[in-house]
């Protein structure tokens, strides 16, 4: 059995799907299975999935309800002991990502989460992970640096209540049951800046509400996430006055300073 599915959702993506795919292929550590998802495309990737002859390599296609319900199918058809979502573009940082992971102690934990490098078009920045905490209200680390039991994902799949948060509401149901998370500490991923949860900011509050509500009844919480809504919009309007090349200056010293 591999130690690792990587689960691969792709719709209208040709590019960036080859973009994926490559990456994982060039992983040292080959201990692993790719479950590609496809929603049933048109727009050459699907000739690109057929063309691939690999027994490593599963593929799904066909309509989905959404991403979350793709990331399930794929969940179903994988065999490895941990899951890892990579999105049509996304990739690992490095080729050493999967060798690095399999070298941690990391049989005591559950849910697994690094850093992720964000590419805007013009620089690339890291975001650190953070730690799931009582008091977390957003994801604290992107989802496609997250590696996870497979067990875990069988019994609590993805909601597909929510259209954008559902990883959130999966993360937020996993602590509160004690589920152990484990900071890596390593960058996993490299992924795009305007992704579907920064193109639609205003859903992922209104959606982390509700589950905030459902799971941790904290008004604290609630308040917060509607005063950091406030605030992630009146930016969004300054940036849009400002010239392009100072909001990129701006970005450039919060992510330095950020980092160091």
């Amino acid at each position: 059995m591999p130690l690792f599915s990587i689960v691969v959702v792709s719709f209208n993506t040709k590019k960036q799907f080859l973009k994926t795919i490559n990456s994982i292929k060039k992983q040292k550590f080959k201990n692993y299975e790719i479950i590609i998802v496809d929603g049933k495309s048109d727009d050459g990737t699907i000739n690109e999935i057929k063309k691939i002859k690999n027994k490593k390599i599963k593929s799904i296609i066909e309509k989905d309800k959404g991403i979350y319900d793709a990331m399930n199918k794929g969940v179903t058809k994988s065999l490895g002991d941990w899951v890892i979502f990579l999105n049509s573009g996304d990739t690992f940082y490095n080729c050493d990502v999967l060798k690095k992971i399999s070298l941690k102690k990391i049989k005591n934990y559950e849910i697994l989460y690094g850093n992720t490098v964000i590419n805007n078009d013009y620089f690339n920045y890291t975001i650190k992970a953070q730690n799931f905490t009582k008091t977390t209200f957003l994801m604290p680390f992107c989802h496609q640096s997250t590696v996870t039991k497979r067990k875990i994902l069988l019994k609590s799949p993805f909601s597909l209540k929510y259209q954008i948060a559902s990883d959130f509401e999966f993360f937020v149901k996993n602590f509160t049951k004690k589920v152990s998370f484990h900071n890596l500490n390593f960058v996993i991923s490299k992924i795009s800046s305007n992704g579907l949860s920064d193109k639609k900011r205003n859903i992922v509050y209104d959606e982390n509400i509700k589950i905030i509500t459902n799971y941790n009844p904290n008004f604290s919480l609630v308040i917060k996430l509607k005063i950091n809504k406030i605030l992630f919009f009146s930016k969004k309007w300054i940036k849009f006055l400002l010239p392009n090349s100072l909001n990129l200056y701006i970005l450039k010293l919060k992510y330095n300073k950020n980092n160091q």
